[in-house]
């Protein structure tokens, strides 16, 4: 038996920018994590630019709201240059003492680069004018951060 997982595991090696080893023990096979500072594929870094909605949409403008954005912004954040995914989310849940955020925004990058050319477009002084007219509909701020993906497994179905 392990003879056959030696064969089959190696292959297994750059499992969406991870590399994995195989690591036989007493009774069974595992995989154990190589490190790689990479989103997809070993040499392919991933940034992304977060903006977090912090505060509260105001009373009988949510539908309104999340209507702009979808209709207004979403296109404009979609063509800004070298972007590679837009992800929006509602959180729905938060904990006791979080802040109390109502829109996380996700725009992926290749590079740090990439992120300087797009706020530089005017696709980004678009986006600028068009969150202006939602800043009425909301009280609060909003902010940013960039990260460099680590990691990005797919959980086990089963």
């Amino acid at each position: 038996m392990i003879g056959c997982l030696r064969a089959v595991i190696p292959r297994m090696r750059d499992i969406d920018g991870w590399a994995f080893r195989p690591s036989f023990g007493r009774r069974r096979p595992t995989l154990r994590l190589v490190h790689s500072p990479f989103g997809q594929g070993m040499n392919q870094p991933m940034f992304t630019r977060t903006a977090l909605f912090e505060g509260k949409i105001l009373e009988g403008q949510e539908d309104a709201f999340f209507s702009a954005v979808e209709e207004r912004l979403l296109p404009i954040w979609q063509r800004l240059p070298r972007v590679q995914d837009v992800r929006l989310y509602k959180p729905v849940r938060r904990d006791a003492d979080a802040p109390e955020i109502f829109l996380v925004l996700e725009i992926d990058y290749p590079s740090i680069e990439a992120i300087e050319e797009a706020m530089a477009s005017p696709e980004r002084e678009l986006a600028k004018s068009a969150h202006e007219a939602i800043m009425p509909m909301y009280e609060g701020r909003h902010y940013h951060l960039v990260s460099l993906r680590l990691a990005n497994f797919l959980a086990a179905s089963g």
